[in-house]
């Protein structure tokens, strides 16, 4: 069963409604297996939409070592954002 998407603003690209975020594991630091196996698992079920921010600590490290180990395995365009330009 495929992931529903949907348009990321005027990029035109196409994310799945849900995500993978940086905060919870993806904010330590020295668990790389586990971080690197939660993020390949979101790109087996079909995740092709993560989310990080300085403030989630080691989770720019994890992205970089699950992608260039799972870069052959991607079928699709994988999303990565970085902060929000949400005003509060």
């Amino acid at each position: 069963m495929a992931l529903e998407k949907r348009k990321l603003g005027s990029t035109g690209q196409e994310v799945t409604l849900i995500g993978l975020g940086g905060e919870g594991l993806l904010r330590t630091f020295g668990h790389d297996r586990h971080a690197v196996q939660l993020i390949n698992h979101a790109i087996d079920l079909g995740v092709n939409y993560f989310e990080s921010a300085r403030a989630y600590s080691g989770s720019e490290n994890y992205y970089g070592k699950a992608s260039g180990i799972a870069a052959k395995r991607f079928s699709s365009r994988v999303s990565l954002t970085h902060g929000t330009s949400a005003a509060y």
